[in-house]
C-alpha cells in the first residue's frame, strides 16, 4: 500500500468527520454551495427516520444511487413542509 504521512491521514479523518456531522444536521441553508449539504442531510435524515428508507451512504449519494437505495422521500417531504412554512 506504500507509505502514508501523518498529515494525510489527520486532514482526511477531520474532512470525513465534519461531512458526517454536517450529514446529521438538519440544515435550513438555501444558497448554493450550502443547498447540496441541506439535500444530504434531509436524505440522511430519511434513512434514520425509517432504517428500511434507504439512503444509507455516509458521505455522498452516489452509492445509494449505484446500488438503487437511493430515496427521495425525505427531500419530496422538506420541500413540502417549506412550502406551508411560506405560505
Amino acid at each position: 500500500m506504500g507509505r502514508f504521512h501523518v498529515a494525510t491521514i489527520v486532514i482526511t479523518w477531520v474532512a470525513f468527520s465534519e461531512i458526517n456531522q454536517h450529514n446529521h444536521d438538519l440544515w435550513t441553508a438555501d444558497r448554493f454551495p450550502f443547498k447540496y449539504l441541506k439535500t444530504m442531510s434531509v436524505m440522511h435524515h430519511n434513512h434514520h427516520a425509517s432504517f428500511t428508507g434507504g439512503n444509507f451512504a455516509t458521505i455522498s449519494l452516489l452509492y445509494d444511487w449505484i446500488f438503487g437505495t437511493l430515496d427521495y422521500t425525505g427531500e419530496r417531504k422538506a420541500r413540502e413542509v417549506e412550502r406551508v412554512r411560506e405560505a
